[in-house]
């Protein structure tokens, strides 16, 4: 009880004021940072992505099966354009690309259409697809390639040359690959 009465009756301590806080050391800019030196586009090197032939005629009703082919490539990513009221999409293959080619066709009259082959691929065929003709005889149509990806094992882009192909319905019934 005697403690208790010590420390009830004691005088507060004194507080000591904190440590005055001074302003950090002057801080300096960075030095002068420089724009990266022009980065030019990579090399281009030289390729096509074209049809086994520049002209098809196909029976009304019948099938046409047109080869994709591919100068030197590794990566390929390439649309195909063409009137759906004229021919419609069937079915596609590889055709000695190595990879059966991955091909979109959820927007009729527009094939989306990507190959991949880590070693690369020389003056082969990508792939082999197949239209069924759907227009009546006398129409035509025009296969246009849009490329979006080309390039060679080592990623350097082939460009962006893309070729194209006419299709006649009624021509010659046998006639599938324009000779």
């Amino acid at each position: 009880l005697a403690l208790l009465s010590r420390l009830w009756n004691a005088p507060p301590p004194t507080v000591t004021n904190p440590p005055t806080v001074t302003n950090p050391p002057n801080v300096t800019n960075p030095p002068n940072v420089t724009n990266p030196p022009n980065v030019t586009n990579p090399p281009v090197g030289t390729g096509d992505i074209n049809f086994g032939s520049t002209s098809y005629s196909v029976a009304e009703g019948g099938s046409l099966t047109v080869d994709v082919v591919a100068s030197t490539s590794s990566a390929i990513g390439i649309s195909i354009s063409y009137d759906s009221s004229v021919l419609q999409y069937s079915s596609s293959a590889d055709n000695g690309f190595g990879m059966a080619p991955i091909v979109n066709s959820n927007t009729p009259g527009t094939l989306e259409l990507t190959a991949f082959n880590a070693t690369g691929s020389s003056g082969s065929g990508l792939a082999s697809i197949t239209f069924s003709a759907v227009g009546s005889s006398g129409s035509s149509t025009t296969l246009q390639i849009s490329v979006d990806q080309f390039t060679d094992p080592n990623y350097v882009s082939l460009g962006n040359s893309g070729g194209s192909a006419s299709v006649t319905i009624g021509g010659n019934s046998g006639d599938t690959n324009g000779d």
